[in-house]
């Protein structure tokens, strides 16, 4: 199973700290810095989430996608090797690691019997980091294997798997599992879909919860009304549940 892995972005975790634990004011000197230093780690903050830097590192990681691993300028590249988009509609599925690989295994298995181009699933950044791309290699190859226990060369699932932290700000997501149906994309170029500048989006619905693939299309589909939706919904009905 050969798996290609691409890079997109850094992005930047921000661990906030509890500050509920009572202390007495007096049994520590107060920091007269403490001010400007809360300012300057807001305005450093603001500057590394503005959209100039984001675009900068952007083109960085897309440098390094095609210098360092060798692959093709396109959105497209996928780790399991899935097909090109050719439709104007998305349907997105944003997960993390943080997912149980059951769960995760069973979108992969729903999405490959789909067959449908236009579904991706969405990482926000590599699994601990871009030092190295291996964990990440092991985590998406795990999850696509028909059989877990197979080793070495293991028939696969096709599916569009990405790495892109620029759709989960576009589509403001917070938590996972989530669905994003963009009823109609306008590409402007290659790259990031959660680049403005290279896709036009005019609306847009979004589901959050942990439940199967279908459930989740048909809230949707309660408003959307998308015989796309609907097309792929009754597909869905007579696929076998794993």
């Amino acid at each position: 199973m050969r798996l290609k892995v691409f890079v997109l972005l850094v992005i930047l975790t921000v661990v906030s700290i509890d500050r509920g634990m009572s202390m007495d004011e007096n049994s520590i000197p107060k920091n007269v810095h403490e001010r400007a230093g809360k300012e300057q780690a807001e305005q450093a903050f603001k500057a590394f989430s503005s959209p100039e830097n984001q675009l900068r590192r952007y083109k960085e990681s897309d440098r390094i996608k095609k210098d360092v691993f060798n692959l093709p300028d396109s959105r497209q590249t996928s780790f399991a090797g899935g097909k090109p988009s050719l439709s104007s509609e998305r349907i997105y599925l944003f997960v993390s690691s943080s997912i149980p690989q059951r769960t995760l295994r069973n979108y992969v298995r729903t999405i490959a019997d789909l067959d449908d181009p236009n579904i991706y699933i969405v990482l926000r950044g590599f699994i601990g980091g871009m030092k190295t791309v291996a964990p990440t290699q092991k985590f998406i190859g795990d999850l696509i294997k028909k059989n877990p226990d197979c080793v070495g060369e293991c028939p696969s699932y096709q599916v569009n798997t990405i790495i892109d932290p620029l759709l989960f700000r576009r589509y403001a997501i917070t938590t996972v599992p989530s669905v994003v149906y963009v009823p109609f994309i306008q590409m402007d170029g290659a790259g990031s879909e959660g680049l403005v500048e290279n896709a036009a989006v005019s609306q847009f619905d979004t589901v959050h919860g942990d439940a199967p693939l279908d459930v989740l299309l048909e809230e949707i589909n309660k408003k959307r009304q998308s015989g796309t939706l609907e097309g792929l919904i009754s597909k869905l009905t007579v696929i076998p549940t794993p």
